[in-house]
């Protein structure tokens, strides 16, 4: 057991790696597309400077933030960063909702079958699910305005540049990501429980890892350990090892990964700004640390001053 143990660390330690080149191959090749370049070992860090922050942030605030920080440091301007991140977002979101129908497609009635009878095991009412949905509706309305509050930072015309061939080469990358986030879970009940996941541990894992999109919570937390302990997620032992080794590897590692690599490189008081940027109404609060740091202007910009949006 412990060298299947050790294995699957080794497979699942690959696994984030590999999400993360993905994804910050995704941005690099965004920015290509609008003329700014930058070279991936930047990419790679800011990407998971913005997984740390969104880890650990309510409503995933800090990780626009810590992405737009990067950016910056890479000269980046911020009209250009905010309209890159956004479509960069976009396009991932509709890759994982593609994925999610596609897998839920045809087990959807008795997978939510299952769901239901777990959550009135775990004494989990109908008036309680209502609640959980209007939360889930003011969320939404918090990042619609929020969005709202973005579109004030104007997007210049270069950035359709990267609806080309950028566009179309991350949707690979994107399916590859979501596929490694996925087979993480699926890894380690293999090596703890000694048999492949069943397909509706696949669901799960999809619904877990991505659900946590929607949780008001710092990586869901709440949501994911009463879905564990109620048996959504199938007979994987509850809140035992199956659970602490996922949250392992898709919460404590990239923290800690993304802390490391943003602190040499950016500084302990840009972690910490970026992290108090959760305070703000919106992250184009961010917009004068993003602004002070080093970068080409942009054509009828201002020489000197920070740039703030709304």
């Amino acid at each position: 057991m412990s060298r299947q143990l050790v294995e699957a660390g080794v497979v699942c330690g690959g696994l984030v790696a590999l999400d993360l080149l993905c994804r910050s191959l995704r941005i690099r090749f965004f920015l290509l597309g609008v003329g700014r370049g930058i070279r991936l070992r930047e990419a790679v860090v800011l990407t998971a400077f913005g997984d740390a922050a969104s880890a650990v942030t309510p409503l995933r605030a800090g990780g626009s933030a810590a992405r737009l920080l990067g950016l910056g440091r890479a000269g980046v301007p911020l009209p250009v960063a905010a309209g890159v991140l956004a479509l960069e977002l976009a396009s991932y979101l509709a890759v994982v909702s593609v994925a999610g129908s596609l897998l839920f497609w045809g087990a959807a009635a008795g997978w939510a079958a299952t769901v239901s009878a777990a959550l009135a095991g775990a004494g989990v009412s109908p008036w309680m699910l209502a609640a959980a949905f209007l939360c889930a509706a003011a969320i939404g309305l918090g990042w619609a305005r929020r969005a709202a509050l973005l579109s004030r930072v104007r997007v210049p015309a270069a950035v359709r540049g990267a609806l080309g061939w950028p566009l179309l080469a991350s949707v690979p990358l994107a399916v590859f990501s979501v596929a490694c986030r996925v087979s993480i879970l699926v890894v380690i009940v293999r090596a703890v429980l000694g048999a492949p996941a069943a397909a509706d541990a696949v669901r799960a894992s999809f619904a877990l890892m991505f659900g946590q999109l929607v949780s008001p919570t710092p990586s869901g937390a709440g949501a994911v350990e009463l879905a564990f302990a109620s048996g959504v997620a199938g007979e994987l032992g509850g809140l035992g090892p199956v659970f602490v080794l996922w949250r392992a590897y898709t919460v404590a590692l990239p923290v800690a990964l993304g802390f490391g690599l943003a602190v040499p490189v950016y500084g302990a008081g840009a972690v910490r700004q970026v992290l108090r940027a959760r305070r703000q109404r919106s992250t184009v609060a961010l917009a004068p640390a993003a602004e002070r740091l080093p970068g080409p202007p942009e054509p009828g910009a201002p020489p000197e001053g920070p740039l703030r949006g709304g």
